[in-house]
C-alpha cells in the first residue's frame, strides 16, 4: 500500500467514526446544534444566492463560489500533515477535489468567491 493510499484509508476511518456528527447528536451537543441553527436562520440569508448577489452589487458577474480550507480543518493532525510534504499534498489535492462541490461549502471556514468584470 502507498502512503498516500494510507493517508486517504486513514482520513477514512477518522470520518468513519462520525465525531463530529455525535458531538452534535447528544448530550451539551445538542443545544449548541439547536441555537447555532437558530442564529444561523435569523441572522443570514438564504444561501446559495447571497454571495452571487454580493458580486452583482459590486458590479461583478459571479462565476463560481471555492472552498478555501474545506474539510481538511478538521483533521486532528492537521499540523504533522502540513509539516509533511508528501502528506501536505494529499490534504491539499483532497481540498481541490471537492472545492467547488455546493454541498460542501459550508464546512470550509471561508469561502472565495470567482467574479469577473461585465
Amino acid at each position: 500500500m502507498s502512503d498516500t493510499s494510507h493517508d486517504a484509508d486513514e482520513i477514512a476511518a477518522y470520518y468513519a467514526q462520525g465525531l463530529e456528527h455525535d458531538g452534535l447528536s447528544h448530550g451539551p451537543g445538542t443545544l449548541e446544534l439547536a441555537r447555532t441553527r437558530r442564529l444561523l436562520e435569523r441572522y443570514l440569508p438564504a444561501a446559495p444566492a447571497i454571495i452571487a448577489d454580493e458580486c452583482a452589487e459590486a458590479g461583478l458577474v459571479h462565476e463560481t463560489t471555492l472552498a478555501v480550507e474545506g474539510a481538511g480543518w478538521l483533521l486532528p493532525d492537521l499540523d504533522a500533515r502540513l509539516a509533511d510534504a508528501r502528506r501536505r499534498d494529499v490534504v491539499l489535492g483532497a481540498i481541490a477535489a471537492l472545492e467547488a462541490e455546493p454541498t460542501l461549502l459550508g464546512v470550509s471556514a471561508h469561502l472565495l468567491a470567482v467574479a469577473r468584470r461585465p
